[in-house]
């Protein structure tokens, strides 16, 4: 009887361990499927947050461009934002999408600064600057949103006035 009790406790002890590992087993399995999709989305998010980098750049050189020019980047910058813009923080969604409208537009708010009378010049040179300034510095919102430090590098060529700036 006692020969039959050992191997039943032995048949048990057997069982648990079987199990106990083959639960670690699949644990560590899922884990590490859920540690490849992380490191898959920030792959991705890394991706997104460049391409939208690198349309600032575009964005930001082209202020003075051509109309037609200027409007198929900010059209390339739109499309690129409808179907990335998840993947930006929300800080570096409404930034980018903001520069985007307001680099579509900025002739009008030149023009606006150039056309009009001298009472008014500093409101609209106030205004002119505030664009300016908010398109300039999308550059940093998007370098905050993905977790750098202050990006310090000049990259824009031209004060609002479309005056080259001393380096």
């Amino acid at each position: 009887m006692e020969g039959l009790i050992g191997v039943v406790i032995g048949s048990i002890l057997t069982y648990i361990i079987f199990y106990l590992e083959r639960k670690d087993k699949l644990r560590f399995a899922k884990e590490e499927r859920v540690d490849k999709f992380k490191l898959a989305a920030i792959d991705k998010k890394l991706e997104v947050y460049q391409t939208a980098f690198k349309f600032w750049i575009e964005l930001s050189q082209n202020l003075f461009a051509q109309t037609e020019k200027r409007i198929t980047i900010t059209q390339n910058a739109y499309e690129f934002w409808k179907n990335n813009c998840l993947y930006l923080d929300e800080d570096t969604r409404n930034a980018f999408r903001q520069c985007i409208s307001y680099v579509n537009t900025y002739d009008i708010y030149l023009q606006s600064f150039r056309d009009v009378d001298s009472g008014d010049k500093e409101k609209k040179r106030k205004e002119l600057y505030e664009v300016y300034n908010q398109i300039v510095n999308t550059g940093n919102v998007i370098i905050r949103g993905l977790g750098f430090d202050e990006f310090k590098k000049k990259i824009i060529e031209v004060d609002a006035e479309g005056k080259k700036i001393k380096q």
